[in-house]
């Protein structure tokens, strides 16, 4: 057989602190979403002058932008959490190297 070489690569992540920052952000920026969307919602429900149709479709199209929104933001949440699994993983990795040595 070949052979083996190890490689040892010391990957800088940000530490838990700065993780959970980025959490309570993307949770701060969904409450603003929602709570954005809802003024709108109730504003144009207010405007007596807009035709039915106009209202209904005013509101659909700030549902729509708030689930894209909310899934861009769930995404985030998927690759924060991703990162988070990563960060484990090399801490228990260069804990088992640091054992090997």
């Amino acid at each position: 057989m070949g052979n083996t070489n190890i490689v040892e690569k010391i990957v800088h992540v940000e530490d838990k602190e700065k993780m959970q920052e980025l959490e309570n952000k993307i949770e701060k920026e969904r409450a603003e979403l929602k709570m954005r969307a809802e003024e709108e919602r109730k504003a144009i429900e207010n405007q007596a002058n807009l035709q039915q149709e106009e209202k209904k479709a005013l509101i659909e199209e700030i549902r729509k932008r708030e689930e894209d929104e909310n899934k861009a933001k769930t995404k985030q949440q998927k690759l924060l959490n991703r990162l988070k699994k990563m960060e484990e993983k090399m801490v228990v990795g260069s804990q088992a190297i640091e054992v090997a040595k």
